[in-house]
């Protein structure tokens, strides 16, 4: 049970160093308006964000919304 808990800790910790990476590093990125624009929504964080931007790419390749929705 102790070793059970131990690397349960252990990954804790190693997803906590990333998040704080991943925070460090978007706040330098030239997206990081439209990553914080778009956690306005309710129930979206950082890490749906960046995905979903880092996805998307620069939106103004899209004219209107329908062509980035199909």
């Amino acid at each position: 049970m102790q070793e059970q808990l131990q690397t349960i800790e252990e990954r804790i910790s190693r997803l906590e160093r990333l998040d704080n990476e991943l925070t460090h590093h978007v706040h330098q990125w030239r997206y990081y308006p439209v990553v914080k624009a778009i956690q306005a929504m309710r129930g979206v964080r950082l890490l749906v964000a960046v995905g979903g931007v880092a996805v998307l790419g620069d939106l103004h390749r899209f004219d209107h919304p329908r062509k980035l929705m199909a």
